[in-house]
Order: structure tokens, then sequence, then C-alpha cells
């Protein structure tokens, strides 16, 4: 009792060091963590009885300095470390125990506490983590493709308490500006441990064209192969976190930031060939210089496609032109048996009332296709649904969706394909930009309602201004 009398005098005579920490922006506004973990593997293929090296880095890349509490930093993340396995089972460390059994709870003026640290903003606030060999604290003694992240607990605080003798730290854990991101998660990262052979590995076929279509709902079609299209391959795992998820609006961040594993340029057809490529998960992005309405479009390629397995895989990368002379990029749906390809904008661009969605068919063999949007509310198409028939040709439908105002998020959309006598339903969206113009008329960041990756400056990302 007559410490808790002490402690509570201390503090009531530090509290005027109560600090509202500068430039800190609390939990409840953030998007995402102030803090980062990247998960970097140094291979994407290890022989049974080769060292598994990963690396962790941990980072404060929010451009602020954030409070959280003591030895966040020193914490061992390698032990945070989850794979799956072969066999879809998750692996974790192998040596947990029963740990240190925790204290009372320490309070403070009558309030609940804990000692606190502050993380600068880089290049400061960083630490880098060398797992020499996962195999020691991990059972990875199956061959087989593994998935890996880390995953960890981390609180921040928007205030704290100064001990004038200590001068240790302390914030209430009722801070109003409290946030709790647990988990903290990395990025996956994608590896093989294969028998002693010669690693898989695949050549990448890359064809790159526009399809131009006309006006009305069942539009007409023109493909033109983009030539000198430069491309570039990455591999997701060597992608920074703040860089992901890795989609369209972070193309150009990944072709600026992050080194390729290859380059390369169409040719007059539109093709190109990447050779000798380890598995793995990639992106494949051309840049599209020519267009005035975006520059960057992509696709992904999964350690999991079947391409691997005949060591050929194949994607398309597709410019759509509407009729009102917009280009939008586009993303590709594959069905096989024998094959459809549905091609959709990734999103579509938004500079007045109404706007065309195409959506183009192309198909080896006979496909029947109905497809239907939901808007989100506020937004109407003209027509419900809408249909064609593919038959080793190209085919397009298209509607045509109008605002009446209110939410400014995808459009759902559905396909009811039939082929051979059997049916199969398949569920994509398309996203929704607004043109800057536009953007500032509805007060609203141009991609709308939906998550906007940030604001970067050389690569870095910016802290959020305040409204």
């Amino acid at each position: 009792m007559a410490m808790s009398g002490m402690r509570q005098k201390l503090f009531g005579l530090a509290s005027v060091f109560l600090c509202a920490f500068l430039a800190f922006v609390s939990g409840s506004a953030l998007a995402q963590s102030p803090v980062t973990i990247n998960l970097l593997t140094t291979k994407t293929s290890y022989l049974v009885g080769e060292p598994v090296k990963l690396e962790i880095r941990v980072a404060n890349d929010s451009g602020a300095s954030v409070i959280a509490p003591l030895g966040f930093f020193e914490r061992r993340f390698d032990f945070d470390l989850t794979f799956i396995g072969p066999d879809q089972k998750v692996i974790r460390f192998r040596n947990l125990g029963g740990g240190v059994e925790p204290g009372p709870p320490f309070y403070l003026q009558g309030k609940e506490a804990v000692e606190v640290e502050v993380i600068l903003p880089l290049p400061d606030g960083q630490v880098s983590y060398i797992v020499d060999d996962a195999r020691i604290s991990y059972d990875l003694s199956q061959t087989g493709a593994y998935r890996a992240f880390v995953s960890a607990p981390l609180v921040t605080f928007s205030s704290f308490l100064v001990d004038p003798d200590t001068g240790k730290r302390y914030a209430f854990l009722d801070d109003p500006g409290y946030a709790s991101f647990d988990p903290l998660q990395s990025n996956a990262v994608a590896f093989e441990i294969v028998p002693l052979q010669a690693p898989v590995t695949a050549s990448l076929k890359v064809t790159a064209k526009k399809i131009t279509t006309g006006p009305g709902s069942n539009p007409g079609t023109k493909k033109t192969p983009l030539e000198n299209l430069p491309l570039r391959l990455f591999r997701k795992a060597a992608v920074a976190a703040q860089f992901q998820p890795v989609n369209h609006k972070t193309y150009a961040l990944v072709w600026e930031n992050i080194a390729p594993v290859a380059s390369t340029t169409t040719d007059a057809q539109g093709a190109a060939v990447f050779t000798g490529i380890a598995r793995d998960d990639y992106v494949v992005i051309g840049r599209n210089a020519g267009s005035p309405d975006f520059q960057f479009i992509g696709s992904p390629i999964g350690a999991d496609d079947t391409g691997w397995q005949t060591g050929s895989l194949q994607k398309h990368l597709v410019v759509i032109e509407k009729a009102d002379k917009t280009q939008v990029p586009a993303k590709t749906t594959r069905l096989t048996g024998s094959e459809l390809l549905i091609f959709e904008p990734e999103f579509v661009l938004w500079d007045s009332s109404q706007e065309l969605y195409p959506i183009v068919f192309e198909s080896s063999g006979d496909w029947g296709v109905s497809t239907s949007v939901a808007p989100p509310e506020g937004f109407v198409a003209d027509y419900s649904s809408l249909n064609a028939t593919v038959s080793s040709s190209t085919q397009a439908v298209q509607f045509t969706v109008t605002d009446v105002g209110s939410r400014w998020e995808n459009t759902q959309v559905t396909h009811r394909v039939t082929h051979k006598g059997k049916s199969t339903i398949v569920k994509t969206w398309i996203g929704v930009k607004l043109s800057k113009a536009l953007a500032a008329q509805k007060n609203l960041g141009v991609w709308g309602h939906d998550k906007d990756p940030g604001t970067f400056v050389g690569g870095k990302k910016q802290p959020p201004k305040e409204k």
C-alpha cells in the first residue's frame, strides 16, 4: 500500500510531462498500421538439406514517430513466423513453451498503464532480423510448396507520461488514441523444398493487345497488338509491404521502386517470352505509355498455376478502348475445357454522370454467357443482364451505368457460363476511379470510397494529411 501511494504521488507530480505527441495520428484514424513487417526470401527453391534463409524487416514507415510498448523492436520476430506446409498444415515455432507468466497489472494514477518507447520514423525506425536457417526452429522436413508470413501484436498510443526521476515513459491503456493491430502481419512469401533434382522452371508467354469496342449493348470489337510494350516481371515476395497488395493501384509504385526478375519488350504481334522462370508468385507489368488515361497494366502469376506442371505459362495484358475513346486496363479470367477468356476493366474512369462498362469474351469452342452487374448503391445499369454466344470468336456485352448519387465503390459482376452441357458461375468485380475534377466535386479521393493505397514520394509512404 505504501508503495502504491508513493507511485501515485510521484506520477501526480510528473503529470506536467504529459506529451500530446507531435504529429502522431491515432490508430482509429489510420487505414493501416504505422509499422510494417516485410518478409524476404533469398531463394524460391531449396534443395533438401539446404538452409532456408529468410530476412525480416520491421520499419516505421508512417512518416511520424510512434509510441509503442517498450521492447517492441527487440522482439524475436523470428519466433513469430508461421509456415503453411505442403499438406496445408500450420507450422509454428517448435520450441514454444509456457513462457513467463504475466505479472499483475501496473497502475498509475489509478489507471492501468504500460511502459512505452518512441519509435522514430525512417531512416532511424527500422530493424532487420536474419534467419540463417528456418529449419532449426521450424519443422520444414517435407518436400513441396511452402508459404510463410510473420504475425505479431502491436498496440500504439497517442501520448505518454515521463517519470522525472528515471526518465521512463508510461502510457495509459484507456488512451483515446489507443490502437491495436493484432495481428500485425507481413507479406506472405512462397518457396519450395525440392528433392535433389533440378528446380521447377517454366517459360512465360505474354500476349498484349488493345481491344476497341463500339457503342451499344452488344458492341463490335477490333483487336490490335500492343507492339514495343515494355514488360517487367516481379517476384511478389520482393515487393515491399507498403506496396502490397500488388494490383492496379500499386503497379506504378512496383514498377518504379522494385527490382524486376527480368525485363523485355513485346514484338510486332504483341508477344514476348520470359524463359527459365523459377516457380513462385509473380506479377508481370507492362507500361502503356501511349495511353492518356493510365500507364500500367498487369497480371498475376501464381505459384499454383497449372502451367508450372507443363513448363509453359501464358498471360494476357489487355487494354480496352471504349466507344468514347477512353482507355481502361483489363484483367483476364480464364476458363478451361476448351478455353474461354473474359476481359473486363480493372476499373472504369468516371468523368461524368454516366459511363460504359464493356466486357469482352474470346473463346475456343462454343460457350454461352449471361452476364449481370450489380452496381453500388446510388448507381443504376441500363440492363439487368446481357447474353453472348461465343463460338471460337470474340464477342462483347456493354452496360451503361448511371450515377444518381451515393457510394463510389466496386461493381459486382456475375457470369453464368454454359459449355458442353455444364454450367459455371464466375463472380468478379469492376473497380471505380474518379477523374481529378470529379473527385474534387465529390470531395473524395480518386478511388472513391474504396481503399486508397496512400500517397508516396520517392517510393516512401507519406503520413495522411490532417483534415
